[in-house]
């Protein structure tokens, strides 16, 4: 981790150039949360739930509404990707290691998400995002698979809905 960066600038940098949040702990601060901002990484004091939240509030969104139309869609509860922006999804993954609930998730963009790779002596999946960004997942490759699957569900089912009617606003002839 190489700098701090104070919230609101953290969110800001994100939304622009964001690759992917994770839960951390630094000694003498607590917890924080890790971010992959451009080719950087920086930290911010908060737990990843403070962070995705105000993530959200910055897009001038309802969270709720945001879980709610995953949810529906997916027919899911845990673990839904958060569409925020027409392309910017993230995608959440579970981490071990944390104690505190608030503390335990990994968010990727969807569009950083370059490929990844499967070690499957030891069920780890390396996710390699834009900007030679790497992170290890204690995952299978068939969950991994369906988170993915699920954001291009999620993306897809949102453009459908916020896309207006094809006949309307023509004039007929």
């Amino acid at each position: 981790m190489t700098e701090l960066l104070p919230k609101t600038k953290a969110v800001e940098m994100f939304m622009l150039y964001g690759h992917l949040f994770h839960p951390g702990q630094l000694k003498g601060r607590g917890e924080v949360t890790v971010l992959y901002i451009g080719p950087e990484e920086y930290y911010t004091e908060c737990t990843v739930t403070q962070f995705c939240k105000r993530l959200i509030k910055e897009c001038h969104i309802d969270e709720e509404l945001v879980r709610r139309f995953a949810r529906e869609t997916l027919g899911q509860r845990k673990h839904v990707p958060l569409i925020l922006q027409r392309d910017f999804v993230l995608v959440p993954f579970g981490c071990r290691g944390f104690s505190n609930p608030y503390h335990r998730t990994v968010y990727a963009c969807h569009s950083s998400v370059e490929t990844y790779m499967v070690n499957p002596e030891d069920s780890l999946c390396t996710l390699i995002l834009r900007d030679q960004h790497t992170f290890e997942l204690a995952c299978s490759r068939r969950q991994l698979m369906r988170q993915l699957r699920n954001a291009d569900h999620v993306r897809n089912r949102y453009i459908i809905r916020s896309r207006p009617p094809l006949n309307e606003g023509y004039p007929r002839i």
